[in-house]
């Protein structure tokens, strides 16, 4: 991912925050644009459920349940 936004050149506008604080994740919900998360896992994953209840959009796959 980092090869791949460095060749975009878009560095800038992309965090890689390894490991952050509950606090600090918040304060990333709160000021991001958007979450964007494409997963094979169930729409239940807790970044989705987090983000979305401080009010960031969230765009993820759209699952198709049986």
């Amino acid at each position: 991912m980092k090869e791949l936004v460095k060749g975009l050149g878009i560095e800038q506008k992309v965090i890689f925050g390894g490991f952050v604080t509950n606090e600090e994740l918040n304060v990333f919900y709160k000021n991001a644009i958007s979450l964007v998360m494409p997963t094979f896992m169930g729409p239940t994953n807790m970044p989705l459920l987090e983000a979305q209840a401080l009010g960031c959009p969230v765009i993820c796959t759209d699952f198709s349940w049986p």
